[in-house]
């Protein structure tokens, strides 16, 4: 097992992306339309879509895909 990763700079965060991807799995697929539909821009957040929003639609089970 490797050993997690540390900054050479302290006080900088690090993301164990491992970690991540194994979190985030069941929505992984939907992310770049969840992107494309909740603030590649800034209209989307004027309508109350937000990428929390989606991101929060998106745990509940529900898809954006076709």
């Amino acid at each position: 097992m490797e050993s997690p990763v540390e900054s050479p700079v302290k006080e900088r965060a690090v993301t164990d992306i491992r970690k991540t991807a194994k979190k985030h799995i069941n929505i992984a697929t939907d992310l770049l339309s969840a992107h494309a539909i909740s603030g590649c821009d800034t209209v989307a957040g004027y309508f109350g879509i937000g990428k929390g929003t989606v991101i929060k639609m998106l745990n509940t089970g529900k898809s954006i895909r076709l």
